[in-house]
């Protein structure tokens, strides 16, 4: 895997993310993040900071996504349905893995029963 701290920048339907490279490779390689990447997991020319990559998709939802990558933690917001981050996560070209949006969350159900 090549080098991963470069960064990348999403513009979410209006809303701007910027994030590392080391992040979106978390999805995988079959992902919509995964995309971006050569065959060595280093970024395309076109992927940088200075590019800004449009993406429609739900903001809130692509948000909810980015902390699961890169923190390995997943935080719903209530405004959000469990349903609608599925969907954003495994839709067309996933964002990424839906059964990991769904282990995370049986995970922290897992976690507030016992806290």
């Amino acid at each position: 895997m090549g080098i991963l701290t470069d960064m990348v920048r999403f513009n979410v339907r209006g809303r701007i993310f910027e994030t590392t490279a080391t992040t979106l490779a978390n999805a995988g390689r079959n992902s919509l993040f995964g995309a971006i990447f050569d065959d060595n997991w280093n970024l395309q020319p076109s992927a940088t900071a200075t590019t800004e990559h449009f993406i429609d998709r739900n903001p809130d939802c692509l948000a909810v996504l980015l902390d699961l990558l890169g923190l390995g933690e997943l935080q719903i917001p209530t405004n959000i349905l469990e349903k609608l981050l599925y969907r954003e996560a495994d839709i067309g070209a996933p964002i990424m893995d839906e059964r990991r949006v769904r282990d995370a969350i049986n995970m922290e159900d897992t976690n507030s029963m016992y806290s």
